[in-house]
């Protein structure tokens, strides 16, 4: 089995189809679990955000996430968790929890648009991703996280000016 399947494989647990699509609350779980302690985790108790009840699956983890600065949710004071992430919000997060460089853009950029770069100089966007309202599937996820931590950058990916 090649390097890819094999990350894809521990990234996508539970034996879900790879092009099953990632909501915010999956997304951030599989992504926080990967740099946070399993007592960081469950002691993180309070309600970041009002449509996150404390008892939830996803609680611990998008409180993490909130309490490092990762995650922001949305100016109503909501993280919509059962929604489908976007590419957008998926690089941020990635990005973020990472630890790549953010680079520098143009006064007036979009929000996102430091962490597509950031994302696109680590050629770990996949081609299979064609727009910003692309909903991000396991799969992809799996892509970009391998290609940044094994750093592959020998495969075709997109780059910012694509979006």
């Amino acid at each position: 089995m090649d390097e890819r399947k094999k990350y894809r494989r521990r990234i996508c647990r539970w034996n879900l189809p790879t092009g099953k699509k990632v909501n915010r609350a999956e997304f951030v779980k599989i992504l926080i679990e990967t740099i946070s302690g399993s007592e960081e985790i469950e002691n993180c108790k309070y309600r970041a955000f009002n449509d996150v009840p404390t008892q939830s699956w996803y609680s611990p983890y998008i409180c993490v996430a909130q309490k490092k600065g990762i995650i922001q949710g949305y100016p109503n004071g909501t993280f919509q968790p059962e929604k489908n992430i976007t590419f957008p919000e998926a690089a941020k997060v990635i990005a973020e929890v990472l630890d790549l460089t953010i680079p520098k853009v143009a006064e007036g950029a979009s929000w996102y648009e430091p962490y597509i770069e950031a994302l696109a100089l680590k050629k770990a966007i996949p081609t299979s991703i064609s727009n910003l309202q692309h909903p991000v599937n396991r799969g992809e996820m799996a892509e970009q996280i391998w290609r940044i931590k094994e750093d592959v950058t020998n495969l075709s990916s997109r780059k910012s000016r694509d979006f």
